[in-house]
């Protein structure tokens, strides 16, 4: 019983963290309405349990797989955003843009990955 609990924070906890990172991102990078955000964050991943998935478990690893490529992502974009507004620098040289693209491309195959696990194309 008391591992089941911890086993729930621990869950709970890096959901908040998770989820306030996101909310951060979508409020102040991508300049969505607090509401929706707040919304996004909290309804997302409730949306695919009611929808189809009844395994905990598999709502976890479908959340936090689709969440933490998105948030990859974000951190590409960002990177590509802040290397423009300093104008040339030492963030946007060659090898750099080389490594964008990589982990640009690493990040949207494990977003597609996850989502066609579960939408059944692979």
């Amino acid at each position: 019983m008391s591992i089941g609990i911890l086993g729930l924070l621990s869950l709970f906890s890096s959901y908040i963290v998770v989820g306030l990172d996101v909310k951060n991102v979508l409020t102040f990078d991508l300049k969505w309405p607090k509401t929706l955000a707040f919304l996004t964050v909290v309804l997302g991943p409730l949306i695919p349990y009611f929808l189809s998935f009844k395994s905990f478990i598999g709502l976890v690893s479908f959340v936090g797989g689709v969440f933490l490529a998105l948030e990859g992502l974000f951190v590409v974009f960002m990177w590509v955003a802040s290397g423009r507004r300093e104008g040339p620098s030492v963030l946007l040289n060659k090898k750099s843009i080389l490594a964008i693209i990589f982990v640009g491309v690493v990040f949207s195959v494990a977003l597609i990955y996850e989502v066609a696990k579960y939408v059944q194309i692979f």
